[in-house]
């Protein structure tokens, strides 16, 4: 005999007491972009919906990539602080491993890019 639980019939799922906010992203793609283009500064590839790393096809549109928009505009999509008695003794090695982490999602994804790293004697930003 199969017993169905009782919460399923008091609400669905994917039910959220919290209304659903528009959060406007002006670093987004517009949805009027056309269907190839290509990035004047880094030179990735916008086909199919989304940024590459390939050859520029030839008659392709100019359009800045968001990740060279924030570059220019000095607004990352997120920032990483790290601090304390660890991160001070150990700063070289834990770059080196953000720094190769950034290479390997770089080469796969353009959008995922480290615009820089700032240190001082309170941390790394």
């Amino acid at each position: 005999m199969k017993v169905r639980a009782q919460f399923v019939k008091v609400r669905p799922v994917r039910w959220s007491p919290f209304p659903v906010e528009h959060i406007s992203d002006r670093y987004k793609q517009p949805a009027a972009a056309p269907t190839v283009a290509t990035c004047p500064v880094c030179h990735a590839v916008f086909m199919r919906g989304h940024w590459q790393w390939r050859p520029a096809p030839s008659g392709a549109a100019h359009l800045v990539c968001s990740a060279c928009a924030r570059t220019a505009d000095g607004i990352p999509a997120a920032r990483v602080v790290l601090a304390g008695g660890f991160e001070g003794t150990h700063r070289t090695e834990i770059l080196a491993l953000v720094r190769h982490r950034e290479a390997g999602l770089r080469a796969q994804h353009p959008m995922e890019r480290l615009m820089s790293i700032d240190s001082d004697d309170q941390g790394t930003v």
